[in-house]
């Protein structure tokens, strides 16, 4: 855990919320447009939208079933296009003061999702939210940029000190249990390998290693082979090597690309910047290493506190270690 007791940095941070005190407005999440090869992913994306404007404050959200029959009933089901001309019909057969449109694109090896709150009473966007995912597993991720830009969490300026300090101290709580990794091979049957865990570091499905062999035989040190952790049991790691491996060959972990998610730029910069200035870690998109994403997330706690936390979760979306609460306000 990660605490500021400053509290010059409590001050700081505070401007890293959204502090609204209007009254509660019912907002409803509408289909998002989308070609047909990608419709079933902008369906996701505007469940997980709604899902993660469950916590925003000041909203109150429509029932997605509520949602799904009002537009079938207007013919607009799965094809039929929502836009600013029909918020104020939708808006008023919802009951919503506000309406989520908008649209999932195909952009290279990436999609983008784009989406606008717009006034039902008046069809005027007032805030607009664009994040960009490659895998489905990152859309609860993208959700929460989109909703950061639709109601304005983390738009406020934050004192650069205090961000960077933040960001100095979550990278090293990170930086501390994801160091590289050697370790020598106490099994191996074909390209199945096993090793212990050292201790104080974690090592996770899906992060990879270079097999450098024997260092006896290996004089250069060049990595031989590449091996990828199939389990973790009990402080027993299993990997699956592309070649032959033998016992007391020696693994080194991969750097780790960081790819850093959250509604505040400045902290996400400070991060990630921090974190590349480490043994271990590299930019995302480097070859042969282990990619990684940081989701950071601003919220409440139960007696009314603001809290930042931060989960670290591997290629596939699952979780490897979290953060929490990083500071309560």
């Amino acid at each position: 855990m990660i605490t500021l007791t400053s509290m010059a940095r409590r001050a700081g941070l505070a401007a890293f919320f959204w502090c609204g005190a209007a009254a509660a407005e019912n907002v409803a999440v509408v289909r998002l447009e989308a070609d047909a090869a990608d419709q079933s992913l902008a369906a996701a994306v505007a469940e997980a939208v709604a899902a993660a404007l469950k916590g925003a404050p000041g909203m109150t959200v429509v029932e997605r079933g509520q949602v799904a029959k009002v537009l079938q009933e207007q013919a607009l089901g799965q094809t039929g296009a929502v836009t600013e001309a029909s918020a104020p019909e939708l808006g008023r057969l919802l009951g919503a003061e506000k309406l989520v449109v908008g649209r999932v694109s195909r952009v290279g090896a990436a999609w983008q999702a784009d989406v606008r709150l717009v006034n039902s009473a008046s069809a005027a966007v007032e805030r607009t939210g664009t994040a960009q995912f490659t895998l489905p597993a990152q859309i609860p991720l993208c959700a929460r940029q989109l909703v950061a830009g639709l109601t304005g969490v983390g738009s406020a300026a934050a004192d650069p000190v205090v961000v960077r300090q933040l960001a100095q101290e979550m990278a090293q709580t990170i930086a501390s249990e994801l160091a590289p990794i050697r370790a020598r091979l106490r099994t191996a049957d074909g390209h199945m390998a096993g090793f212990a865990a050292p201790a104080g570091r974690r090592v996770f499905p899906d992060r990879t290693f270079a097999n450098h062999g024997n260092p006896e035989f290996n004089t250069e040190g060049e990595a031989q082979s590449f091996c990828l952790t199939k389990s973790v049991s009990a402080g027993a790691i299993t990997v699956a090597c592309t070649a032959d491996a033998t016992e007391g060959d020696e693994l080194r972990s991969t750097p780790l690309s960081v790819t850093v998610h959250g509604p505040v730029a400045e902290l996400n910069e400070a991060l990630q910047a921090s974190l590349m200035g480490r043994e271990g870690f590299a930019a995302a998109g480097t070859r042969n290493t282990t990619a990684i994403t940081l989701d950071i997330s601003l919220g409440t706690g139960a007696t009314g506190q603001r809290r930042i936390s931060a989960t670290v979760v591997n290629a596939k979306g699952a979780s490897i270690m979290a953060l929490n609460p990083l500071e309560t306000l």
